[in-house]
């Protein structure tokens, strides 16, 4: 894509601990987030343990995260 049509996105600071969670998810918790995102599950599972252990953590991370951004809106 050429550099005139790339779009800028300016970011939020406050956004960004949650993004940074978002983006270092392994592909198995963050397809529980895309399909989540897609209205297909209204919220997490409680019960992570049929993830792997570095998708259980990074969902727990993702939640952490997600009340400290709506704690602070």
């Amino acid at each position: 894509m050429p550099d005139e049509q790339k779009m800028q996105i300016q970011v939020p600071t406050k956004r960004m601990p949650l993004l940074v969670v978002l983006m270092g998810m392994p592909e198995e918790s963050f397809n529980l987030f895309a399909t989540w995102a897609a209205g297909n599950l209204v919220q997490y599972y409680d019960e992570l343990g049929g993830y792997q252990p570095a998708s259980q953590e990074s969902i727990k991370k993702l939640r952490e995260e997600g009340l400290k951004y709506i704690e602070n809106l």
